[in-house]
């Protein structure tokens, strides 16, 4: 993946509202997540639940559909597509 695509993704991120960046970093840090970030996955999966659970009050009583978030999903796949370098520099823009 050539670096324009990386900053097309990373333009996507930041155009993303805060409750929809949290729902991404939770998929990126989900157990089932095929990236291969650097970071401690659990620890950031637990900062980031409770971040959302603050900002949403659904986010708390509901089980998250990620497929109700398609833009949330498409990000995610274009993520997966990476290799580790840039999914770890897309990351830190989560």
């Amino acid at each position: 993946m050539n670096d324009e695509k990386l900053n097309y993704v990373i333009d996507m991120i930041k155009d993303m509202d805060l409750e929809n960046k949290l729902r991404l970093a939770i998929c990126m840090c989900d157990n089932y997540s095929h990236t291969n970030l650097e970071y401690d996955k659990k620890e950031m999966y637990k900062q980031f639940d409770n971040l959302l659970k603050e900002i949403n009050i659904d986010y708390r009583t509901t089980t998250v559909n990620f497929a109700n978030y398609p833009y949330t999903i498409f990000v995610s796949s274009k993520i997966m597509e990476m290799d580790s370098a840039q999914q770890n520099k897309v990351y830190l823009i989560v």
